[in-house]
């Protein structure tokens, strides 16, 4: 088997990582949002400039821990993709921070739902948006991971039992 690198993988990706980071987007945008609502006690009686504060916090912070210590959020995680640095370690919380505050501008729900980071994904060579260029972070399948780096760390970090986007429930059957 030839050796990849990081890069390398990331850049013969075509439309299905795009495909995968917007449903991860759409699951993670679900998870903050209840997460903010468990928050709403905290909002009571607060001025506008603190509630955006406390709801900024939690977005950045909910994308930034889990990416940093795991290489995932909750969305990853189902859509089967991980974060990686070059050398195929965990982003660490410095370059997780800095993907999750450019995420605020780029996969905001409300400014454009995405569509900056989209392009900017699709356009780059190695499939990177903003933040992951600015972060030297790059987002690959799980499943490549697997079976193209084998040795590395966040490789070993579990994917989900009943990939849905690996394996079509109607494909055993042979109906697709």
């Amino acid at each position: 088997m030839r050796e990849l690198s990081i890069p390398t993988l990331a850049s013969s990706y075509r439309g299905g990582l795009m495909v995968r980071r917007c449903l991860a987007s759409c699951i993670d945008f679900v998870v903050v949002f209840l997460l903010v609502s468990a928050a709403a006690p905290l909002y009571v009686e607060q001025p506008v400039a603190v509630i955006v504060l406390v709801i900024a916090s939690i977005w950045i912070g909910y994308h930034a821990c889990l990416e940093a210590c795991l290489g995932i959020t909750i969305g990853k995680w189902l859509a089967g993709i991980r974060v990686t640095t070059e050398s195929g370690d965990f982003p660490g919380f410095r370059r997780a921070a800095l993907r999750s505050v450019l995420r605020l501008v780029e996969v905001n729900p409300i400014l454009l739902a995405g569509l900056p980071a989209g392009i900017i994904a699709d356009r780059s060579q190695y499939r990177q948006r903003l933040g992951d260029k600015l972060a030297g972070t790059f987002v690959v399948k799980y499943r490549d991971l697997r079976r193209s780096l084998p040795w590395l760390r966040i490789s070993r970090v579990p994917g989900p039992k009943a990939n849905f986007l690996e394996r079509p429930v109607f494909a055993a059957r042979g109906a697709l």
